[in-house]
């Protein structure tokens, strides 16, 4: 058959066969009806010609199939039977490349790969030696994250996401755990206000301006997401140790190392009373993070508000006695306050809002006719001009802020009241400091000051001056740190003054 195809092909058979008609034709002239037998013939051979060529197109038709050719950019690379091989070996080849950089997001430069569709009878491909070809040009880059900090790249890591969960991270370590619901931190709206006694997160973000930047670069050059982290929290720092000395002091060590006495007090809260053993061993670490975070608070407490006192002179009175005639009572209002922290440290405090909730009522009190200088009205004045609190009276790095800091462009001090002063002179963490007892049960304390212009025993009266702000003793700039006392007992002086 296969040979009969190839005379078909060839044309031989179908010149004999029109060679036959004519034959056929001839010899009906000559021999009239004895040629009808030999026609005859020829028009089976016809016939069998028509079914060998429809059986001849099958055959093309069956052997023509679709080929594949694979190009990597502009090169052949060879043919395969079907896409779906080498799609299938560069799925396995990334597998086998991710598995080997597990930290590192590699990309394969599958995407230069293109086919071309070709049908052809009997067509060619080697689906094995294409993929092995493919093999030698397919290579593999690692892509990164540049976490950059003010314009510097700090680190690259492996991709936005782990960049995103370090910052994130980071800002987490001064955010409270009541500030963090369902690992989200929960930001409060500007309309909404917390309740009293509570500090709800207004807003936290960094100092520095942080960008992200995605680069090729070498696997080697990506940072684990653990050990970026860790820098950036301590800042490279190493842990310090310190073994106390026989005559050490907090003070002393602060000073010997450059740090603020609260700084080691924060460090080794294990410290009582500023008492030290030989032997002891501090831990004098102070992390130096590369990122600051800055958090925004708004803080709402309810302070009493302290009652005047009214005199009134009774000259059938005694000098120095007094007779209460109405009991005065504290009144009360709600101080809303918005606290700013760089990393967890408080950098301001800011008054934003008062509300008187319940008046207080004044004392009347009858005293002798014979004003005795230097006895206190009760009523307290600010110790200067124009003031801002830079720091409240209360719960402050671990311990209690006794008083409250003021801060002020006129750097004079003023005495708040009436009174005699009773100390001047200098102590570790106030500095130079003045106590003015007032006589009736009340003292008030002027500490970090630059100098003084009063002695112990002065008797001053309100507004008298009596020394300048400073940043002497343990302080954290130049500002004043006012206290009131009440029979010894620590005030919140915010009470006490309007």
């Amino acid at each position: 058959m296969k040979d009969l195809w190839g005379k078909i092909r060839s044309g031989a058979v179908i010149t004999k066969l029109k060679s036959v008609a004519t034959a056929a034709a001839a010899g009906w002239n000559r021999h009239k009806m004895p040629i009808i037998k030999n026609v005859a013939k020829g028009v089976a051979a016809i016939a069998l010609i028509g079914g060998l060529t429809i059986a001849g197109h099958h055959y093309v038709k069956s052997n023509t199939i679709e080929i594949y050719h694979v190009y990597f950019g502009d090169e052949h690379i060879g043919t395969v039977s079907d896409p779906a091989i080498v799609e299938q070996f560069v799925i396995e080849k990334t597998r086998d490349i991710v598995a080997a950089n597990p930290d590192v997001h590699m990309v394969v430069n599958s995407d230069q790969i293109s086919y071309q569709t070709e049908k052809k009878f009997k067509g060619e491909y080697d689906d094995e030696a294409t993929v092995t070809a493919l093999s030698g040009h397919l290579t593999a880059k690692a892509i990164g994250v540049e976490l950059i900090i003010d314009g510097k790249v700090y680190a690259i890591v492996k991709d936005k996401e782990t960049a995103d969960q370090l910052l994130a991270q980071v800002q987490s370590q001064y955010i409270s755990d009541q500030e963090k619901k369902s690992g989200e931190v929960q930001i409060l709206s500007v309309s909404e206000e917390p309740e009293v006694g509570q500090a709800e997160l207004r807003s936290v973000g960094f100092v520095e301006e942080i960008e992200t930047k995605t680069i090729e670069t070498e696997p080697d050059a990506i940072e684990s997401a653990e050990s970026v982290l860790e820098r950036i929290i301590t800042g490279g720092v190493k842990p310090t140790k310190y073994i106390v000395r026989e005559g050490d002091t907090i003070l002393g060590i602060a000073r010997k190392f450059d740090l603020t006495a609260d700084q080691i007090y924060e460090r080794n809260p294990w410290i009582q009373n500023d008492f030290l053993q030989i032997g002891d061993e501090l831990d004098l670490t102070v992390l130096q993070p590369d990122l600051t975070v800055r958090t925004e608070e708004i803080v709402v407490e309810e302070i009493p508000i302290g009652y005047d006192t009214e005199y009134i002179n009774d000259d059938t009175m005694r000098k120095g006695t007094s007779k209460v005639v109405q009991q005065g009572v504290d009144g009360l209002k709600k101080v809303t306050y918005l606290v700013t922290k760089l990393n967890g440290e408080m950098s301001n405090e800011e008054l934003i809002d008062e509300v008187v909730l319940q008046e207080p009522v004044k004392a009347i009190v009858k005293r002798g006719t014979l004003v005795i200088k230097g006895v206190g009205t009760g009523s307290f004045s600010w110790p200067v001009k124009n003031p801002k609190i830079s720091s409240k009276y209360g719960s402050r790095w671990g311990t209690t802020h006794r008083g409250i800091d003021i801060t002020s462009s006129d750097k004079n001090i003023k005495a708040a009241d009436n009174g005699k002063v009773t100390y001047v002179g200098s102590h570790s963490s106030y500095g130079n400091m003045v106590i003015i007892d007032h006589g009736n049960g009340y003292e008030t304390v002027y500490a970090h000051l630059k100098s003084y212009s009063v002695k112990k025993g002065d008797v001053v009266q309100k507004g008298d001056k009596i020394g300048i702000m400073g940043s002497t003793g343990h302080s954290t700039g130049v500002h004043l740190h006012f206290e009131v006392r009440k029979n010894g007992k620590h005030q919140n002086p915010l009470s006490y003054l309007k």
